[in-house]
């Protein structure tokens, strides 16, 4: 019943503002239509700063990405330099020490990928 009895004076004063709105709108259209415009622009400045912040954020994940995206260009690279060592090498330890490295560079990658 409470409950009922806050919902119906809710709905009473939405109608009570309503109604006092539209007076104020038919007694002085034209300042109605100017507070309308300045309400338009507030939140057009409120979109323009979401709008710069969505654009930094962005920003700031695209050159973490290009960074992570560089990073991993350079292991592929280095991943590729220590394999054409490893086929070329003809020592078995300098072999193996090779190996050692290109599973470490691996590893890292994996890590960091």
């Amino acid at each position: 019943m409470l409950a009922f009895m806050k919902n119906l004076v809710g709905v009473k004063m939405d109608k009570a503002a309503a109604a006092g709105m539209e007076a104020l709108v038919r007694w002085d259209p034209k300042s109605a239509s100017e507070a309308e415009l300045r309400t338009m622009e507030q939140r057009l400045d409120e979109l323009g700063r979401e709008v710069a912040l969505a654009r930094q954020s962005y920003d700031k994940e695209k050159r973490e990405a290009d960074a992570i995206q560089m990073l991993s260009q350079q292991r592929m690279a280095a991943a590729e330099q220590l394999q054409r060592q490893i086929d070329g090498e003809s020592d078995p330890a300098r072999k193996g020490a090779l190996e050692k490295s290109l599973m470490t560079l691996g590893a890292g990658e994996r890590i960091c990928g």
